[in-house]
């Protein structure tokens, strides 16, 4: 419902951020077709909320479930789901026109946030799997939807902070190592969080 508000800066009511700016220089800037992942992510985290809450366990069950969703799955998930997706509808309503283009570190900041709370998800489902405690279902609607949208909302969280400094009045140089900066950091991220979770060959011993 939030995303359903029209006025954003990427909406069709706000038009391009630049668009009464032709000076502004935007060093990293994604192909159009690559918002095109939200469907997945928005579909797979339905079925996930679905699987959940339908497909649960009974708390009284002492034999493990492999299809069900187990207790400890929804405790690991719902906190950090939830405000995640209210720091996503925080960016919702601070990435538009009102605040101006300078206050787009607000929108960054939810962002952030959002990649965050997402990212606590992502590991607490790492130690599950790490334990045997996820099965096919629970891979498949559970983890790999809140896995992908963790890693779009922290490219996103970076994008958005370029924006940021493309509007803030900083010279060509500072835009450029910004840029350059940004791509180190999404390097980096990857990195370690495929270092420290391992979740790559998880998931490959999972399938």
């Amino acid at each position: 419902l939030a995303i359903a508000v029209p006025g954003r800066f990427d909406g069709r009511n706000a038009s391009n951020l630049d668009e009464d700016d032709q000076t502004v220089t935007r060093f990293i800037t994604p192909a159009g077709w690559a918002f095109a992942i939200w469907g997945p992510i928005f579909l797979g985290e339905y079925l996930s909320m679905v699987y959940l809450t339908a497909l649960a366990a009974p708390q009284s069950t002492l034999a493990p479930m492999p299809l069900l969703a187990t207790t400890r799955l929804g405790s690991a998930v719902a906190p950090g789901w939830c405000a995640a997706i209210a720091a996503q509808i925080g960016w919702c309503a601070t990435f538009r026109p009102q605040l101006g283009k300078t206050g787009l570190w607000i929108s960054t900041v939810c962002l952030g946030f959002t990649a965050f709370f997402l990212g606590s998800v992502h590991r607490k489902m790492c130690v599950l799997a790490s334990e045997g405690a996820l099965g096919i279902l629970s891979n498949a609607f559970v983890r790999f939807p809140i896995t992908l949208h963790f890693g779009w909302i922290t490219c996103a969280t970076l994008v958005n902070f370029n924006n940021w400094m493309a509007n803030n009045g900083s010279v060509l140089k500072v835009k450029l190592a910004a840029a350059f900066a940004t791509v180190l950091v999404a390097v980096a991220a990857a990195v370690f969080v495929s270092a420290t979770t391992r979740s790559y060959l998880r998931l490959c011993g999972d399938l």
